[in-house]
């Protein structure tokens, strides 16, 4: 009788619990409290806030626990200049949406053109008027290029992979880079910032004769003026060959 008795009461208590749950579901999805007041997107700059939206089927009529964030999220990450995306209820009746896109590394210079490229060799779209602070990457390059579509020459990969490893292992080093020359044999070349002093840097190596270069950078603010240089030769290991300016 007991056991009867405890057991009808865990019955009742669970049919309660779930009219109530019910209850409050419908009372979530049809209250006005929720419906979606605002949705706040940052960190796009390249895709338009309507853009966003529509890859998700946001609305301001919605309800906020309506919108799937895993896969609204999804949605987002598909568009090729994203990065990354998260998205984030900000109750009862905003939703956040903090978008991240792909970051050029470098100018690609093709006919005297311009195009900002990822370190993937993505093609990114540029804004007129926007001023670039990164190095250009010239050279002879082959194919086609299109913005919004990968560049897979040669002379491309070995610029922008130098490039990456300056920015992993001396960040410093690739502010002070104005310009990188792929030749046709694959050697590297830098223009530097300070004077437009060209350094000459070979086939390999590359990594070690940018840290060589740190360090003569800092040794002429003590010795001598950048302007004295008229070239860098690091292309023989071991060696570093200055030329003077007389």
């Amino acid at each position: 009788m007991r056991i009867l008795r405890l057991t009808l009461q865990v019955f009742v208590i669970g049919a309660i619990g779930f009219f109530v749950l019910r209850g409050y579901k419908h009372w979530i999805s049809d209250s006005g409290l929720f419906q979606i007041r605002k949705i706040e997107i940052r960190g796009n700059e390249f895709i338009s806030d309507q853009e966003i939206c529509e890859m998700v089927g946001m609305t301001s009529e919605a309800n906020v626990w309506q919108v799937d964030l895993v896969a609204a999220e999804k949605n987002i990450r598909r568009n090729r200049l994203v990065e990354e995306v998260f998205i984030h209820r900000l109750l009862p009746d905003i939703l956040e949406v903090r978008v991240q896109e792909k970051q050029a590394v470098a100018l690609l210079k093709v006919d005297e053109n311009l195009f900002a490229i990822d370190p993937t060799g993505f093609i990114l779209p540029s804004k007129p008027g926007k001023m670039y602070n990164m190095p250009i990457l010239s050279g002879k390059f082959t194919g086609p290029v299109q913005i919004g579509s990968d560049i897979h020459s040669t002379p491309v990969v070995e610029g922008l992979h130098f490039l990456n490893e300056v920015l992993q292992d001396r960040s410093k080093m690739y502010n002070e880079i104005s310009e990188v020359v792929v030749n046709t044999d694959q050697s590297l070349h830098v223009y530097l910032s300070r004077e437009g002093v060209p350094v000459y840097l070979g086939n390999s190596d590359h990594l070690l004769k940018i840290r060589s270069l740190e360090a003569l950078i800092r040794e002429a603010g003590s010795t001598y003026s950048m302007k004295s240089l008229r070239y860098v030769d690091l292309r023989y290991k071991g060696q570093v060959i200055l030329g003077m300016r007389t």
